[in-house]
């Protein structure tokens, strides 16, 4: 029983450890003058829903300008759903360029579970964090 839980912990502390190196990093680039919304657009983006509600989530969705990006929606697997900006897993998403998955600690199942949807079989599946290691 210890042991699961020094385990869990550990997990956990890695997690967090790799959400601030990419905070870190994202932080870096703005310093420097880099926008993510032109590499976006320079990546042909320009419509996007974002996968995942946490920290990283939040901040992406405050950082997009909206004259330049349209953002259509977060998904998220704890979402109900109900309303045209929150969806949950199993609702139909509205059609968009890209679908960046904030959640980088979990950037493989994720992309796996998306890629098993019918209706986005167009869409990109990006994460997060190799916009921020490009800006």
């Amino acid at each position: 029983m210890e042991k699961e839980i020094i385990e869990t912990l550990q997990k956990r502390i890695a997690q967090d450890n790799y959400t601030m190196e990419a905070m870190k990093q994202w932080i870096a680039a703005l310093c420097e003058g880099a926008d993510i919304n032109d590499l976006l657009l320079e990546m042909g983006y320009k419509s996007i829903l974002i996968y995942g509600s946490s920290y990283l989530g939040y901040c992406l969705d405050k950082a997009i300008d909206r004259e330049k990006v349209n953002v259509l929606g977060i998904i998220d697997a704890k979402f109900v759903g109900g309303d045209n900006y929150h969806f949950s897993f199993n609702e139909k998403w509205p059609e968009v360029d890209a679908i960046i998955v904030s959640s980088i600690n979990y950037f493989i199942e994720i992309r796996q579970e998306i890629e098993e949807k019918k209706d986005i079989l167009n869409t990109k599946i990006c994460n997060l964090d190799d916009f921020l290691f490009q800006m």
